[in-house]
C-alpha cells in the first residue's frame, strides 16, 4: 500500500482488535528512503498507484521516479527490540539510579525516557506504555515521536510505568521494561499528622479559656478591691432596689442603664453592680432580665392576656429586641415563649 511516507506492507496477523472486531491498533512494516527508494512520495505522482509485474515485483510511481519493490528479498528477522527506561525525572530532576527512587515524593511532574535496541530499523519502532493506577488501557505512540512520556500532578498511591516496543519487522519485544513506584503522602495528609493537629487545637483552646477565665477572675477582682462599701450603706442600698424592682418595676423601662439606676439609688455605678454580684449572684443584666421574663410568664399564662401576641408581651415586659427576650426566656425558663404559653394555658 503506497502513501505519501512510502509504502507498507500490512499482515492480517498484525491487526489488534477489541472485543467487538473493530481494528484498535494497525501494526505495520514500511519502507523509505532507509531502505534505498528515491523518494517516500508516493501519492499524485501517478496513476496506477501500483502495479505487480508477471514476476511478482511491484511498482510504485514516487516523486523521484519508480520504486520496485522485490517482496522475495525481504530480509526475514526474528530478533526481537530489547526495551529499556533510559531515564525518570521527577519536576525536571533525574532519579534514575538513586537509593529509595521506588518512593516519590508528590510532585507536579513525573516524565518517562525509553527506548529499544534494535539493529535493523531503530527509527521505525513503535512502543506502547501504560501507567498502571493510572491510564485504563496502554497508549500507542507511532514511530518518529520523542520517545518519553509525562504524567502531571499523580495522587498519592503505588503506580507501574510498563513499556513494550514492536519492531519494523512486526515483532514484539519479549520483555516489557518496568518502573515500579510509590507516590507517598505529604505529611500534611497523614492521620497522624491530623491527630496531632487536633490535639494542638484543643490545647490551645483550652490553654485560652483557661488564661481567659483568669483575666475575668482577676478582672472583677481588681474591680471591686479599692471599693469599700459600709455594709449598713449596702442594706440600704438592697433594700431601696427590690422596693424599684419589685413595686415600682422600674425594670419594665426598655432603656434602664446600670448607671441610671444607680442615679436614683443615689450610688455609684461600680457600688451598685457590686451589691448585685455579690448579693444576688448575678450581673446586671441577668438582675434586670429575671424580673422581666417574670412579668413576662406571668402574662403568657394569664387568661386575660390570650389575645396579646408574644411580640405585645416582650415590648409590655421592658424588651426592646425579640432575640434578647427570646435568648433570655430560654435561659431562665428553659422554654420557649410559645412553648412556656402552650404548656401553662
Amino acid at each position: 500500500m503506497s502513501s505519501n511516507k512510502g509504502v507498507f506492507y500490512i499482515n492480517p496477523k498484525g491487526i489488534k482488535e477489541d472485543t467487538s472486531g473493530y481494528a484498535i491498533h494497525i501494526f505495520a512494516t514500511f519502507f523509505d528512503e532507509t531502505d534505498g527508494m528515491f523518494s517516500s512520495q508516493c501519492i499524485g505522482e501517478g496513476q496506477p498507484s501500483g502495479w505487480k509485474t508477471a514476476s511478482g515485483r511491484l511498482l510504485y510511481p514516487t516523486g523521484n521516479g519508480v520504486a520496485i519493490l522485490y517482496p522475495e528479498n525481504i530480509p526475514v528477522r526474528t530478533t526481537s527490540p530489547e526495551v529499556f527506561i533510559t531515564d525518570i525525572r521527577l519536576d525536571n530532576i533525574s532519579i534514575q539510579g538513586k537509593k529509595d527512587s521506588g518512593l516519590l515524593p508528590k510532585s507536579e511532574i513525573i516524565e518517562f525516557f525509553f527506548t529499544a535496541l534494535d539493529f535493523s530499523a531503530p527509527e521505525k519502532l513503535h512502543f506502547q506504555y501504560k501507567l498502571e493506577g493510572y491510564d485504563n488501557k496502554f497508549v500507542n505512540m507511532p514511530f518518529g515521536l520523542e520517545r518519553f512520556t509525562r504524567y502531571v500532578n499523580l495522587d498519592p498511591g503505588k503506580y507501574r510505568f510498563i513499556v513494550k516496543a514492536f519492531s519494523n519487522n512486526r515483532i514484539w519485544s519479549e520483555k516489557d521494561a518496568v518502573f515500579d513506584f510509590e507516590i507517598l503522602f505529604p505529611f500534611y495528609q497523614k492521620p497522624i499528622f491530623y491527630i496531632l493537629l487536633g490535639l494542638i487545637f484543643f490545647s490551645l483552646m483550652g490553654l485560652l479559656l483557661y488564661m481567659k477565665q483568669q483575666k475575668k477572675i482577676k478582672k472583677h477582682k481588681d474591680k471591686y478591691k479599692t471599693l469599700a462599701v459600709d455594709p449598713e450603706r449596702v442594706e440600704e442600698v438592697l433594700q431601696k432596689l427590690l422596693f424599684l424592682m419589685e413595686k415600682e418595676k422600674l425594670f419594665l423601662d426598655p432603656g434602664l442603664t446600670l448607671n441610671k439606676l444607680a442615679g436614683k439609688l443615689r450610688i455609684h455605678y461600680n457600688h451598685l453592680s457590686r451589691i448585685i454580684n455579690e448579693k444576688m449572684d448575678l450581673s446586671y443584666n441577668d438582675f434586670i432580665n429575671k424580673y422581666r421574663i417574670q412579668e413576662a410568664t406571668n402574662k403568657l399564662s394569664d387568661p386575660k392576656e390570650k389575645d396579646s401576641t408574644i411580640l405585645d408581651i416582650l415590648y409590655n415586659s421592658g424588651f426592646y429586641s425579640k432575640s434578647v427576650f427570646n435568648t433570655a426566656f430560654k435561659k431562665f425558663t428553659g422554654l420557649t415563649p410559645s412553648e412556656y404559653r402552650k404548656k401553662h394555658r
